[in-house]
């Protein structure tokens, strides 16, 4: 869906680090579409709940390596969030 996101003339907020799964490694195949929608400017990429993509709870540190290559895709084009009130899914 990359090139329909990208022609879209409204803002795009990719929810949930986009639903990117720390499990499946940083080469995986739906990363890199998501990382040049951020570096062109035609979406952004909302990071919260990490408990959705990660098998690193309680300190979720499997995370830190897909924040930063987020974040050196585009700093303006992140938005930080908490998923409170959220469902009733433990952290």
């Amino acid at each position: 869906m990359a090139d329909e996101i990208g022609a879209l003339d409204v803002p795009v907020v990719l929810d949930h680090f986009a639903m990117i799964q720390t499990s499946k490694g940083m080469a995986q195949r739906g990363l890199p579409p998501i990382v040049d929608l951020l570096r062109s400017g035609h979406a952004y990429i909302k990071l919260s709940a990490p408990y959705r993509i990660s098998q690193g709870a309680p300190n979720y540190d499997d995370v830190r390596p897909l924040v930063r290559h987020l974040a050196e895709a585009n700093p303006a084009r992140i938005v930080c969030a908490s998923d409170e009130p959220g469902e009733n899914r433990p952290p």
